[in-house]
């Protein structure tokens, strides 16, 4: 056996690969093999994914090999620990956010992204006035100084 094919055999037992010996006294060999040393997102978790502004986002990230470094980014707000595998978000503007995460290596570009909602009023009309509201009365009676929309109107007759 040449010392090239012994080589690739020995590589292709290391990976995990698929390989095929063309010939009993070929020269070549083909290897199928995926080889990757970047780090690869196995998990991620976002939850909720729809706060008011000012609330908080948990998200974690598991990276394999373990213990590999990652960043975590967003379009809009900021993180408590943009370095941590686990960390909070914090919605800091309404919109749809994009949250990244990606592997510190700079050569590994590929990560996960998904999008989060930063509402300023998803409760209006439960009678608590939440940020963003100018009223919240629970929507119980209408033309009576606070619109369905959580602002308030001036209603004809009333001073």
């Amino acid at each position: 056996m040449s010392a090239v094919r012994a080589l690739l055999l020995s590589l292709c037992a290391l990976v995990a690969c698929a390989s095929e010996v063309v010939g009993p006294e070929a020269a070549a060999v083909h290897v199928h093999a995926g080889i990757s040393r970047c780090p690869q997102i196995t998990d991620l978790t976002v939850l909720p994914l729809e706060v008011i502004v000012g609330g908080e986002i948990e998200v974690s990230a598991t990276l394999e090999p373990e213990g590999a470094g990652l960043q975590w980014r967003a379009s809009s707000g900021s993180f408590d620990d943009p370095g941590a595998a686990s960390t909070v978000y914090f919605c800091e503007h309404g919109g749809e956010q994009r949250l990244s995460v990606r592997p510190l290596d700079p050569a590994c570009p590929r990560g996960s992204d998904v999008t989060v909602t930063c509402s300023y009023s998803p409760w209006c009309g439960d009678g608590r006035l939440d940020f963003g509201e100018e009223c919240d009365d629970g929507n119980q009676l209408p033309d009576d100084g606070c619109s369905a929309s959580c602002r308030l109107r001036l209603v004809e007759g009333v001073q």
